[in-house]
């Protein structure tokens, strides 16, 4: 068991604040003292200096065990003395992989809101549930849930005498600090400092809020106007970037900082921060490891009631404000302060400040994402294995990763003839290791987006209806995704007769069928012959992809906080059925796209699954030799709608005018004020394209919102940036050469 002993990271930092007004009261200080938390430290900032006093320290948890043999190993001049490296982690989805809203569940518009800070109850980020994965799971130690590889770069680190080993997260201190010390020590890992971030938004003095002097400008002659209650947000990587400048004036025996991190904003933002420690050779090498690993989520039921605890937090504030009540602000501290030698470094510029908003109530329901053709999971299986996966070893390192699903043989034995996968990757890609590439967790033809007309339904064959798939050809775009394309199967071919249908196609491979359940045909008569007058194995199949053959997608009609599911979204469709007697088809309601099965997409190259409707030149299909593939390949699937919860719209009123500038949040959250002219415009006319699709007005009150979506379109734009400095070192000679690196 690890010792956790008190530290403190001594400072010599100044009394500069905010305001020099706040200058007595800027304690970030806590009071809490824990015997399990006596490593963490509180805060990237001082507390209060007495009269005087060069050395002010950070606020850490103290030890209480009443420990006389505590280790005070950083109050230890030899122990520091060895420091030569400083190797910094994050924790979530970087050592940890803490879970998200699973996109398998909910409409995307409505994960937005969950995420953002100020919009449904404390936000996603300060909701210690989300960190409660169940007494099973925190039984085994979190098994299965850390980053296995990072863990071992920190033990590697940690028993290192020239390493200064760190924990750095943007996770609030007060709200998750007694969390991570116990899961670190859980994990048995040796952190020299443990840095939380003290707070997420510090309360203004309101005789200086601008808000309140917007207020009193505007307040009638001889009126005195209410103060305006106005906050000052503190965002993560200003955090960090304070904290670890002050790691180097603490330390300047370390010359070599090595940062692991997952997101990409952050991660340019620290590449321009390395160069600048580089220029002013307080480093002489600098190093960022991008982590990309598979996204791991909460059990479907536990996060649906999680969720919905939310949702009901959030309806009780919304009552409480109406009746006259205080605001709900998540994670309020003190106002961040810094060291006299950072006066002109402008860490925390630009200052950017939260004006509380009112509320809105909000009502879950079911929501048709798309329409489009839905296969059961054993045939997603098949699809995973057999077409572009298994060759390629490097792809089967860990379950979570690319193409690595085993079959179930669902009692035939024809599908384990052979390991060989049946079609190869688009040329480009072949060899690559795609192992970090993001697999949707539902493989499937879209159609159109949500709920079609009666009309275009009855053209499709209507829900229900079986779709046979043919996959025609492979295709990529700028080696960052691939995908299937496909067209319907010509019916005559599959029928094995002479009619007009079959004489049209000259195709004479031999045909396999994979059929909802696995098993593979020949022809269409022989698929027929085994589904006709053949029950359903369940009762009914949902469309979602957390779903399988014995289980349903957790329900939200139990819940008093959900809505009855309307109609066309309330109806389960089965996917393991085949009706031939009902043939639906392959109908796009956008004509100039192509019917496609997206396979996989580089995530951490700004790509997401819609981007493979960009594709438009496509290959043959081959097998792993190189070869035309022998088979025609044909998947039954079904017409459905993709059902997710999501958030019933509100009406409001149009707003003629845009109240968020969109650009000053581009260059706020790209640290890049020079941006401007195409690549400002381009990256504005993202976020707006986003904020249609999730129906978000240009509104203050939506200004959380829009953040959200403008993090992701800046996280898109930088790393392709972050891949155009991929281990770029400097121009420079000598044994001393300052460098900085960057590796996936």
């Amino acid at each position: 068991m690890v010792s956790y002993s008190s530290q403190h990271l001594s400072v010599r930092l100044g009394l500069v604040g905010i305001k020099s007004d706040h200058d007595e009261t800027c304690s970030i200080a806590s009071d809490i003292s824990n015997a399990d938390t006596d490593r963490i430290v509180r805060s990237t900032f001082p507390s209060p200096s007495p009269p005087n006093s060069p050395s002010p320290n950070f606020s850490a948890f103290d030890n209480n065990n009443n420990d006389n043999n505590s280790d005070k190993r950083l109050l230890d001049s030899a122990y520091i003395s060895c420091f030569h490296t400083a190797k910094v982690f994050d924790f979530d989805q970087t050592l940890f992989q803490s879970p998200l809203p699973n996109p398998a569940l909910w409409d995307p518009s409505f994960i937005g809101i969950l995420t953002s800070w100020a919009y449904c109850g404390t936000g996603w980020w300060h909701n210690p549930g989300t960190l409660e994965m169940g007494p099973d799971i925190e039984a085994s130690l979190w098994d299965g849930w850390w980053n296995e590889a990072i863990v071992e770069k920190v033990r590697e680190s940690s028993e290192d005498p020239g390493c200064l080993t760190i924990l750095l997260t943007g996770r609030n201190g007060p709200t998750f600090g007694q969390k991570l010390v116990s899961m670190i020590q859980s994990k048995g890992l040796d952190f020299d400092l443990i840095v939380t971030k003290p707070t997420t938004v510090a309360l203004l003095d309101p005789s200086l809020s601008p808000a309140s002097k917007r207020a009193s400008r505007k307040a009638p002659a001889g009126s005195a106007s209410k103060p305006v209650e106005e906050y000052l947000k503190v965002h993560t990587f200003n955090t960090k970037h304070d904290f670890l400048y002050n790691v180097l004036y603490e330390y300047p025996a370390i010359r070599t900082m090595h940062l692991w991190d997952d997101r990409p904003c952050q991660i340019a933002k620290f590449r321009q921060a390395g160069q600048e420690w580089l220029d002013k050779k307080m480093l002489d090498h600098f190093e960022i490891t991008v982590v990309q690993e598979s996204m791991v989520y909460l059990d479907p039921q536990r996060e649906i009631d999680l969720v919905l605890a939310m949702v009901k937090a959030n309806n009780r504030q919304v009552d409480i404000e109406e009746q006259g009540g205080p605001f709900l602000v998540p994670g309020v501290g003190a106002a961040p302060r810094t060291r006299p030698e950072l006066r002109d470094r402008k860490i925390w510029d630009p200052y950017e400040t939260y004006v509380p908003q009112k509320r809105h109530r909000i009502e879950v329901t079911r929501i048709v994402r798309y329409t489009g053709v839905m296969f059961s999971e054993a045939v997603q299986r098949i699809m995973r294995d057999k077409l572009g996966g298994g060759s390629h070893p490097q792809d089967q390192h860990n379950h979570t990763l690319l193409f690595q699903h085993h079959i179930n043989n669902h009692g035939n034995s024809n599908l384990h003839d052979s390991t060989t996968p049946w079609v190869d990757r688009p040329l480009v890609l072949r060899g690559q290791d795609l192992g970090k590439w993001v697999v949707p967790d539902d493989l499937h033809v879209t159609l159109c987006l949500g709920t079609g007309t009666p009309e275009y339904l009855e053209s499709i064959g209507g829900l229900g209806a079986t779709v046979l798939v043919e996959v025609e050809s492979v295709g990529e775009l700028e080696n960052r995704i691939w995908a299937l394309k496909v067209k319907e199967m010509n019916l005559g071919v599959l029928s094995g007769g002479d009619g007009e249908q079959g004489a049209q196609d000259d195709d004479t491979r031999e045909v396999r069928i994979v059929a909802p359940n696995g098993e593979l045909y020949s022809t269409l008569d022989a698929l027929r012959a085994a589904y006709i007058s053949r029950p359903s194995t369940v009762a009914s199949l949902s469309s979602s992809p957390v779903s399988s053959p014995t289980t349903r997608t957790p329900s939200i009609q139990d819940h008093q906080e959900a809505t009855q599911s309307s109609t066309h979204a309330g109806l389960d469709i089965p996917l393991d059925l085949v009706d031939l007697d009902r043939l639906g088809h392959i109908v796009l309601k956008k004509e100039e796209t192509t019917p496609h099965i997206t396979m996989a997409y580089d995530r951490l190259n700004g790509t997401r699954a819609m981007d493979s409707g960009k594709i438009t030149q496509w290959e043959p299909l081959t097998d792993t030799q190189g070869q035309p593939c022998p088979y025609r390949l044909v998947f039954v699937g079904t017409v459905a709608e993709k059902l997710l919860l999501g958030m019933k719209a509100r009406k409001s009123a149009q707003v003629s005018k845009a109240e968020v500038s969109l650009g000053n949040l581009i260059k706020s959250l790209t640290g890049d004020k020079t941006i401007s002219g195409k690549e400002m415009g381009e990256m504005i006319q993202a976020v707006k394209e986003e904020m249609e699709k999730m129906s978000v007005e240009n509104r203050l009150a939506n200004e959380e919102r829009i953040m959200t979506i403008v993090h992701d379109v800046c996280d898109r734009h930088e790393t392709k940036k972050l891949l155009s400095h991929h281990n770029s070192p400097c121009a420079s000679t000598g044994t001393n050469t300052p460098t900085i690196a960057i590796h996936e």
